[in-house]
Order: structure tokens, then C-alpha cells, then sequence
């Protein structure tokens, strides 16, 4: 078999001995048909297994694995790179795995980061690491993109305001503030409090325009663990009292201090 159909046990199945050995049931969640061994139940179908299922690496949600381990725990398209034997790379010999091909730099095989980069710079104006495509009129050398505008500061399209591009869409500040949203959204899941939830989200987004997206947003797990101490020892905002923060915090936990974003 160049491909198997189903692989149960350790055993793989063709297309015609899965249908054979492999009888329709329902799931037991939705209800949807399923096959298994012999018609064995109850049974859950891909979907219904997949759901609320962790990533071994980042513990995020993963209905669609990129590698399923020998244990049977499953790794996103993200983190799937880090379970694998890391390989050398066929210019340097260096071991890696972060090998990957490059069509445009002549690299047919997968390569390693640094034998792919070699010749790349800074690019003075959007600060990325690129290919040198040409020289400005003022002189310096910039990527490809940089270069159809001559170095001019570029506008977001999303904001309107001249900063650093992050994509074609949007600037950096952009993107640390759409992943703020994200990140807040993901935590909202953990609080159940709703006073909480917008003492938090109040804070965060103070907290980014004081500060800055990008660092907020790298900063926002610390803070959520004193927001969730909040949601796990007090059933209102009033009972939060510089008195009553060292019972939960203790004395350690506390320091006597203003907010840097005065909130």
C-alpha cells in the first residue's frame, strides 16, 4: 500500500479490507456514523475525539493534527517541527530542524536558516530581514518592498498611521493589538467573574497604550494571574481591600505600589 486507509493497533488497512472489517455505528456525541472494529461500541467519531484535544507542546486545542506521537498525544502544525530528529543541513552539515527548501535562492533541498539567510540584511526602513533588492535615492540599500516606495514611511492600511509593516494589511502595533484581542479572548474562557473580565480587559488595554502592543501582549499571562487569584477568592469587586489581598496573595505577593497605568 502506498497509502493506508486506517491504521488501528499498529495495524494498517487497505481501502477494501477497512470496509470489510470496519462496521458503520453511530458516535455516541453527534450521532453521526462512524466505523470500528467488528462494530464495536460505543464509539466516537474523528471529529467527536478531536474535540478539546491538547497540543503535547503548547497545550492549545488541536482538532487537526500535524503529528500524532507513539503515545497517541498529537502536536500542531506549530510545534509538530519540535518532536522530530533534527537533520543536517546539506551546505554546512550543521544539525537542525528547522530545514527548509528555498526556490528563489537556488536551494532545491532543505537547507538550515542560516545557509538560507547568508546575504540577506536589515532592511533600514521596515526593519525585516530580507533579500538586498536595490539602493534608495538617499542611498540605502532596502528589501523589495521597501524599494517600490523609495524608502518613504510606509501607511497602514488598517490604522492610517506611518509605522513599521508587519504584512501588506496591517503595521506591527496592528498585529500586537489583534493579538491582545486574541489573547484576552482565550482568557475569557478562564474567568468566571464577569466584574473580573472587565477589570482585566480594562487593564490590558491601558496597560498596551502606555507600554505598547507588542510588549502587553507578551506580558498579558503574568498578568491574568493575579486577575484569576481575584476571580477564585472574591465574589465582588468591594471585597478586594488592601486588608484582604494578603490572605490570598500572601504577604510575599504583595507589594505596595501605583499601577503603571493608573488603573
Amino acid at each position: 500500500m502506498k497509502r493506508a486507509q486506517a491504521v488501528h493497533d499498529g495495524i494498517s488497512y487497505c481501502p477494501a479490507c477497512y470496509k470489510r472489517e470496519f462496521r458503520p455505528v453511530p458516535c455516541e456525541s453527534c450521532g453521526e456514523t462512524t466505523r470500528t472494529p467488528g462494530g464495536r461500541t460505543p464509539a466516537l467519531c474523528k471529529k467527536c475525539r478531536s474535540k478539546g484535544r491538547p497540543c503535547a507542546r503548547c497545550g492549545k486545542d488541536t482538532p487537526h493534527a500535524a503529528l500524532i506521537l507513539e503515545d497517541g498525544r498529537v502536536a500542531c502544525a506549530s510545534c509538530a517541527k519540535h518532536f522530530k530528529e533534527p537533520k543536517a543541513c546539506p551546505v554546512c552539515g550543521q544539525l537542525s530542524i528547522y530545514l527548509a527548501r528555498d526556490f528563489k535562492a537556488g536551494f532545491t533541498e532543505p537547507v538550515c536558516q542560516i545557509c538560507r539567510r547568508k546575504g540577506h540584511i536589515t532592511c533600514p526602513c521596515c526593519g525585516k530581514n530580507r533579500r538586498p533588492e536595490g539602493v534608495t535615492t538617499d542611498g540605502r540599500v532596502v528589501c523589495k518592498d521597501c524599494l517600490k516606495t523609495d524608502g518613504k514611511p510606509w501607511i497602514c492600511p488598517k490604522c492610517g498611521k506611518e509605522g513599521k509593516r508587519h504584512s501588506k494589511t496591517r503595521c506591527e502595533d496592528c498585529y500586537w493589538r489583534e493579538s491582545v484581542d486574541e489573547r484576552l479572548s482565550d482568557a475569557m474562557a478562564l474567568v468566571n467573574r464577569e466584574w473580573v473580565w472587565e477589570s482585566f480587559s480594562k487593564f490590558m488595554i491601558k496597560l498596551a497604550d502606555r507600554i505598547g502592543a507588542k510588549k502587553a501582549a507578551l506580558r498579558l499571562e503574568k498578568y491574568f494571574l493575579f486577575f484569576a487569584v481575584l476571580d477564585a477568592s472574591f465574589d465582588f469587586p468591594d471585597a478586594v481591600t488592601p486588608d484582604a489581598l494578603p490572605g490570598c496573595l500572601g504577604r510575599k505577593g504583595c507589594v505596595v505600589t501605583r499601577s503603571p497605568t493608573g488603573f
